[in-house]
């Protein structure tokens, strides 16, 4: 009998550079790729390691960004991992350093982040923030802070841009389709908006879509 070990398949994921398509506004979580716990509990010890990699990264916040971008090719092995999360798909199996962490703290078993790790990395203007916990019922405040500022910042540019363009505010509120997309992106904004930014949000809304 050979003793030699069968070569999984490997197939190469190209690894994004730093600064390299960061989006405006990021939470990094375990993606809801394939859920490998059904009764999961998240570990007493996530705080601690979270107040670890946040002091970490406040020494050297670059090279965790770094860190965060690079995705790299693992074996059929790891994918198949009870824990550790594995983003699969047609170019093969790749883990970051998130999906490392969350295979260790757990996963939650209800909630909007069923399935998912509580560790998540938080950009914002392109720049890693650092790390924060994720509760079963969704992000914490200054992740919802992060959102609902991203979606003011997008929603004031986007009619900029259109109004730059040539696209008055009567084309974008006469337009279906423009009318359509920032009443939807602006409604859900209103959803977890602040008493501060609830105006701002508001005045947003009625210039895209006025009530009849």
């Amino acid at each position: 009998m050979s003793d030699e070990q069968p070569q999984l398949k490997r197939t190469e994921v190209p690894i994004r550079p730093v600064g390299d398509d960061v989006p405006a506004y990021r939470v990094e979580q375990v993606a809801r790729y394939k859920p490998k716990r059904t009764k999961a509990v998240i570990r007493p010890d996530t705080p601690d390691l979270i107040a670890f990699l946040n002091s970490i990264a406040a020494i050297d916040p670059a090279a965790m960004h770094a860190l965060l971008l690079l995705r790299v090719p693992c074996n059929e092995a790891l994918a198949d991992h009870p824990t550790a999360q594995v983003r699969s798909d047609e170019r093969g199996a790749s883990i970051s350093l998130l999906g490392l962490l969350n295979g260790y703290c757990g996963a939650h078993d209800d909630g909007l982040n069923k399935g998912c790790g509580p560790v998540a990395a938080v950009y914002e203007d392109s720049k890693f923030k650092g790390f924060t916990e994720l509760g079963a019922e969704g992000a914490d405040d200054l992740v919802r802070k992060a959102i609902e500022d991203q979606l003011i910042r997008n929603g004031v540019a986007s009619l900029h841009n259109l109004e730059h363009r040539g696209c008055d505010k009567t084309n974008i509120l006469t337009d279906p389709l423009y009318r359509s997309f920032f009443a939807t992106m602006l409604r859900k904004a209103l959803r977890q908006a602040s008493a501060k930014n609830e105006p701002v949000i508001r005045s947003l809304l009625k210039r895209v879509a006025p009530e009849k």
